[in-house]
């Protein structure tokens, strides 16, 4: 699984070890199951106003969409 930010800059970033993204108060965070540890590791922290959304993606394949407070820059 991974994690595809659209960020505010105009730019993306895929986060290939992440399998969810939330968002929390003025935070973006990037997380990841680790079943070892049999808990949740954050793998990405960001203002949310720097992400407008982000993809969860399985085989390459969109699941899930969580908007960020972000707005894209003209």
């Amino acid at each position: 699984m991974a994690v595809r930010l659209f960020l505010s800059s105009g730019g993306q970033r895929t986060v290939d070890a992440a399998d969810s993204a939330r968002l929390d108060g003025p935070f973006f965070i990037v997380s990841r199951w680790s079943p070892h540890l049999n808990r949740t590791e954050t793998v990405l922290t960001l203002r949310s106003e720097d992400v407008i959304g982000a993809e969860v993606l399985k085989d390459g394949v969109r699941i899930d969409y969580i908007p960020g407070r972000g707005q894209a820059r003209t």
